[in-house]
């Protein structure tokens, strides 16, 4: 799990990289970090491993999300008067 995470993370990044828009980069939040993103699906399965590796997945994949969009890193929002 640990190894997929490393992988999900540099894909994201990557994919970050790359963006040119605010809905490109809507996109992507629910690509990798919204209720059916990629990083929600894998840390729903952390319940599913031995009891003595959950704590080293828990602590491993919330930094991830820490820096993400939802935390408010250096990607610029959309002000709430263009919300959808």
């Amino acid at each position: 799990m640990l190894d997929k995470l490393d992988v999900l993370q540099q894909t994201a990044l990557a994919a970050l990289e790359t963006l040119t828009d605010l809905s490109a980069l809507d996109a992507w939040h629910s690509q990798h970090l919204g209720r059916k993103g990629e990083l929600t699906q894998l840390l729903r399965s952390v319940g599913q491993l031995p009891r003595e590796e959950r704590p080293a997945a828990g602590r491993r994949a919330d930094p991830r999300r820490g820096n993400s969009v939802r935390s408010g890193s250096s990607v610029p929002r959309r002000p709430p008067s263009e919300a959808a």
